[in-house]
């Protein structure tokens, strides 16, 4: 039996660390009607959350060590899907932050924007373009070793796959009419969450061992599915990127303007150690 209350939002949060930036996130966040999952990687030690909110509740889950443009990306947001469902609770939406990410609207605004829609606020960057349909096309088993490095690893991977082209090896993409991929970060509804969850087996069957596959697996899942209608390809985040560059930009003071003006709900990537002074605006004020 479900929890009853529409009101309520789920953010689930992938961090690095308990760190300065995850606790200005939260208080963000913080509001009796957010409730929050935190998976913080394993990498980063024991963490202590006490006293990071007062408002919400927090939970948690189970931890893993994630690398990377690596499948324990996409492992990490299945177990924080996973235990959002598990609440039972009759969520309005779920969002997927990183924990360098900030709330940029006060939460009546925020819960107001979602409150008569239920599209799937999600990024798609782009549709069967051949680099991303080699991502899981062919199996990337190192990708958890290599990262971002491009050393000895790398250049094995690389080997790796084109002796699958040479032999013909095929994850059966043709499974989808299209290959999706666009930022993991998203805002869907509960029922939509449900649909993921419930494609598991499929995701682990045909993304496992994929190169980037955080970026392709929830967008080709929807996109070839009866939720593809119900797509907006804006996912509510305000990020700014540098060309060629794998990583946002840091967000300063400088930016501020360009987030005032953005009409977004949500912005990273956020460091405390060069963001502290718009951190500390925007979780003391908000955008108006």
């Amino acid at each position: 039996m479900k929890k009853n209350n529409n009101n309520k939002h789920a953010f689930m949060i992938m961090a690095r660390d308990a760190d300065i930036n995850l606790r200005m996130l939260l208080k963000s966040l913080d509001h009796e009607d957010n409730d929050i999952y935190l998976h913080v990687d394993a990498k980063a030690g024991i963490i202590d959350t006490t006293g990071m909110v007062e408002k919400s509740s927090l939970k948690v889950c189970d931890r893993i060590n994630v690398n990377w443009a690596a499948q324990s990306q996409v492992s990490a947001e299945m177990l924080l899907i996973k235990a959002v469902i598990s609440e039972n609770i009759e969520y309005k939406y779920i969002h997927l932050l990183s924990g360098n990410d900030l709330l940029i609207v006060d939460h009546d605004k925020f819960h107001n924007f979602f409150k008569n829609t239920n599209k799937q606020f999600v990024d798609i960057e782009s549709i069967d373009e051949k680099i991303n349909v080699r991502r899981i096309k062919y199996y990337f088993p190192l990708q958890e070793l290599v990262g971002k490095k491009h050393g000895v690893l790398w250049m094995l991977q690389k080997v790796l796959m084109y002796l699958q082209i040479v032999v013909g090896v095929n994850r059966k993409t043709s499974l989808y009419n299209h290959i999706a991929k666009g930022a993991n970060w998203f805002s869907i509804t509960l029922n939509c969450g449900i649909f993921i969850l419930n494609k598991e087996k499929e995701i682990n069957k045909y993304f496992s061992k994929g190169q980037s596959a955080d970026e392709l697996f929830l967008q080709t899942i929807l996109i070839n599915s009866e939720y593809k209608n119900d797509i907006i390809n804006n996912n509510q985040r305000y990020t700014k990127w540098n060309k060629g560059e794998n990583s946002p930009e840091i967000l300063t003071m400088n930016d501020l303007k360009s987030i005032e003006e953005s009409n977004k709900l949500i912005a990273r990537k956020f460091d405390y150690k060069v963001s502290s002074n718009i951190m500390k605006k925007l979780t003391e004020t908000g955008v108006d």
